[in-house]
């Protein structure tokens, strides 16, 4: 049964990495700035800025939001596969669901890359998606290997 849940949550996760990377460029930006917006009128001193300090304060938080979206998303995708690998097969967790997960960011990045208007194939965004992806296994491992040393949790 976790198995089976493990999986849904983890096809889950690339149906939407795939939905989010086949937003128009326009589209994605318009999303991530309304996000920014709303974070940065919230931040300390906002309102004593000029317009070109708050266009640079929504700039510097938007490209914070958009790299803890890559890195969330493939570590939520790098969980998933990590559990559901982990209750097929004990032992190589790191070296089957992380192979899926760089495997599926080079397609996603290439996708972008070819057919979605106004995006490109990025290398940055691909580093993302990897330390993501391999943060989350590793904590599976490691959570893994300190329960079998010391019994359950």
């Amino acid at each position: 049964m976790k198995k089976t849940v493990y999986l849904i949550f983890a096809v889950i996760c690339a149906v939407s990495i795939f939905a989010f990377s086949s937003q128009t460029a326009t589209k994605s930006n318009t999303l991530s700035n309304n996000i920014s917006e709303k974070i940065a009128v919230r931040t300390s001193g906002y309102d004593d800025l000029n317009d070109g300090q708050k266009d640079l304060r929504n700039v510097n938080i938007n490209d914070f939001i958009r790299a803890l979206a890559h890195i969330f998303l493939f570590a939520c995708l790098g969980l998933f596969l990590a559990l559901f690998v982990g209750e097929c097969k004990k032992n190589g967790i790191l070296y089957i669901a992380f192979p899926i997960c760089f495997l599926y960011a080079i397609i996603d990045e290439s996708y972008q890359g070819i057919f979605v208007d106004g995006r490109a194939f990025e290398v940055l965004d691909l580093v993302k998606d990897w330390s993501g992806s391999l943060f989350a296994i590793l904590c599976v491992v490691v959570f893994n290997y300190i329960r079998s040393k010391k019994g359950k949790f």
